[in-house]
């Protein structure tokens, strides 16, 4: 359901929540999104592969799913209970209410 893209050392805590990630550079980024649109309701993405992605955010911007959400920065803390805000406002509705 929810995926994470980036440099490994910026998204591996993210594995402890129960996402799954799946590490990636500039290079890498369009072709490992492009894999996952059909497979994933919402993709999370760092800032350093943001200008990979560009066509492909495009490209789903019209359709409501997958949702494409760039995740905040370092300085913003990043927590169980953020990621679910910010699921919540991509898609308007509480996917990760337990």
């Amino acid at each position: 359901m929810i995926a994470i893209l980036g440099p490994k050392e910026k998204i591996q805590t993210f594995k402890s929540l129960g996402l799954n990630i799946f590490p990636c550079d500039a290079e890498t980024a369009q072709k490992t999104a492009d894999q996952l649109t059909d497979k994933y309701k919402i993709i999370f993405y760092t800032q350093e592969i943001y200008s990979s992605l560009k066509d492909t955010i495009a490209r789903f911007q019209k359709h409501p799913l997958p949702c494409f959400v760039l995740m905040p920065s370092q300085e913003e803390k990043l927590s169980a209970e953020r990621i679910r805000e910010l699921v919540k406002k991509a898609t308007g509705t509480d996917l990760l209410n337990k």
